[in-house]
């Protein structure tokens, strides 16, 4: 057999190989345990806060009424009557946007 082509096909088969073992990297890393807890962890608390931003910051409020609702904030005491007057505004403006 030829030196050159056996050297050739070893050649070949040693490309195929590597492009396997790069191919199986690409799809796992090793880390360790402590690391692999910390990773989960902060995935964890990613899709916890996915949650609350998408699922429930983008929710229909319950109370619509903007009489009563500014009604409710005028009784803690906290809130100025300019604050109180623009945050009604912005509710009814808020509210009638949503039936068009």
């Amino acid at each position: 057999m030829n030196p050159a082509r056996v050297f050739n096909r070893k050649l070949t088969f040693d490309r195929e190989k590597e492009k396997s073992i790069m191919s199986n990297m690409a799809n796992t890393i090793p880390v360790t345990k402590i690391e692999y807890q910390r990773l989960r962890k902060i995935a964890k608390r990613y899709e916890l806060l996915r949650q609350v931003f998408v699922e429930d910051l983008f929710e229909e409020p319950p109370i619509k009424d903007v009489e009563r609702i500014i009604k409710d904030f005028r009784e803690t005491g906290l809130y100025n009557e300019p604050f109180l007057k623009s945050l009604a505004r912005g509710l009814k403006e808020s509210f009638s946007q949503e039936k068009n």
